[in-house]
This record gives structure tokens, sequence and C-alpha cells, in this order.
């Protein structure tokens, strides 16, 4: 009998050696779970720290573009109203020259534009 008791002991002591072990371990998995996730974590926010960085890069040079197109634009507008004013006084300041010599000639903005006919033949 005393022999079984033993037996019965070192049973339960196995046992809860075994259940030790297994805690032990289990506690062990959590830990390392819990560490991959906060590693997982840190990736993370690193890799968000980095995009958001980026981003403002990209938005700044979005906008630079942006200002700088605007400016050319009006720049272009600023040439082309330059142009035509500088066109309408040359055709001017040529009719007054013409003028001056007694010669008259339409003036290229008086003249119309004819469409192409086609010819009687065909």
């Amino acid at each position: 009998m005393e022999r079984e008791i033993e037996q019965q002991n070192e049973r339960s002591s196995l046992d809860y050696g075994d259940d030790m072990s297994i805690e032990s371990l289990l506690k062990r998995v959590d830990e390392f779970q819990k560490m991959e996730e906060r590693e997982t974590l840190d990736r993370l926010e690193k890799e968000n720290a980095t995009l958001r960085r980026q981003i403002l890069c990209y938005q700044r040079s979005c906008r630079a573009t942006m200002d700088l197109f605007k400016e050319a634009f009006e720049a272009v507008v600023l040439m082309q109203t330059a142009l035509q004013t500088c066109n309408e006084e040359e055709e001017k300041a040529n009719s007054d020259w013409l003028a001056f010599w007694g010669v008259r000639m339409e003036t290229p903005s008086n003249l119309t534009c004819q469409p192409m006919q086609w010819p009687k033949w065909i």
C-alpha cells in the first residue's frame, strides 16, 4: 500500500512537473508572440513614419510644381498680350509710315479671309 502511495505521489509529481513545463512553454509562447507583436508594431510604426515623410515631400513637390505652372501660365499670358500689342503697334506704325509717304494699303486686320474654292473646271 505504501508503495502504491509512493507511485501515486511520483505520478502526481510527474503530472505536476509536466503541467509546469506545459505552462512554462505556453508562457514562453505568449511572451514570444508578444515580442513578435511588439517588433511588428515597431516596424509598422517606422514604415508609417517613413510613408508620412514621403507624402509630405510629394505634397511639397506637387505644391511647388503647381506654383511654377501658375507662374509659367501667367508669363505666357503676359507674353501673348505683349506680342499682340506689339503686332498692333507695328501694324499701326507701318500704316502711319506709308501714309506719310502717301501710300495707302489695307492693313492685314482689315483684310477679310476668303475660304479656298474649288476651281470651276472640277
